[in-house]
C-alpha cells in the first residue's frame, strides 16, 4: 500500500516540476493523480483501521502508517499547488532568469533527497537514517531562505516583475513545505520505534 501511493505522490511532483521547466501543461494529469492519491489514501487508512481493529498489526505500525498518509497526501496537494502555479506561468507567458531556474532545480533535487531518506527510513524501518533527514532540512531551509533573498534582490534589480517573483516565492515555499512533509515522516520513524 505504501509503496504504491509513494510513487503516485512522487509522479505527481515530477510532472509539476518537469512542466513548469518544459512550460508544458500537464494540469489535468496532476488533477487526476490528485484525485487518486486522495481515494487511495481514504481507502488505505480505512484498511489500516480495519488491521487495527482485528489486531492485525501493532499500534506504533499503524500510527507510523497513519502518519505516513497524511503526509504523503500533503505532499500531493503542494504538487497540485505547484502545477496551478505552473499553469498561471503558462497563460501569462512568464519567463524566468537561468538563475532562478537552477535555484529551483537545486531546492527540488533537496527536497526529493529528503522525501527518499523519509520514504526509506520508513520502509526499512530504520531510525539513524531518519535521523539524517535534520541535515537535509537545514539545506532545504537555508536554500529557501537564500533563494528568496536572492529572488528579491533580482526584483530589486529589474530583472523580474512582481508576478514572476510572486510564483517563483510560492514554489519555494511549496518546496520546503514538502521537505516538512518529509521531516514528518521520518520523525514517526523515530518516535515509533
Amino acid at each position: 500500500e505504501m509503496n504504491e501511493i509513494f510513487q503516485i505522490t512522487l509522479k505527481s511532483l515530477d510532472i509539476a516540476i518537469k512542466s513548469f521547466e518544459n512550460n508544458k501543461n500537464n494540469n489535468d494529469i496532476n488533477e487526476e493523480i490528485e484525485d487518486k492519491i486522495d481515494t487511495l489514501e481514504k481507502k488505505f487508512r480505512n484498511n489500516n483501521i480495519a488491521r487495527l481493529n482485528a489486531k492485525q498489526c501493532y499500534a506504533n505500525a499503524g500510527v507510523m502508517f497513519f502518519d505516513l498518509l497524511s503526509n504523503l497526501e500533503r505532499i500531493g496537494d503542494h504538487a497540485e499547488n505547484l502545477a496551478d502555479l505552473t499553469l498561471q506561468k503558462i497563460n501569462k507567458s512568464l519567463e524566468y532568469s537561468k538563475d532562478a531556474m537552477e535555484e529551483l532545480d537545486s531546492i527540488y533535487s533537496s527536497t526529493l533527497e529528503a522525501l527518499d531518506i523519509a520514504i526509506e527510513s520508513y520502509e526499512n524501518r530504520n531510525v539513524n537514517k531518519a535521523k539524517s533527514i535534520v541535515d537535509v532540512e537545514a539545506k532545504i531551509d537555508k536554500k529557501q531562505k537564500s533563494f528568496r533573498e536572492r529572488h528579491i534582490r533580482r526584483l530589486y534589480d529589474g530583472r523580474c516583475n512582481a508576478y514572476t517573483g510572486a510564483i517563483f516565492l510560492d514554489i519555494l515555499s511549496n518546496l520546503e513545505r514538502i521537505g516538512d512533509h518529509s521531516t514528518n515522516i521520518a520523525e514517526s520513524v523515530i518516535e515509533n520505534n
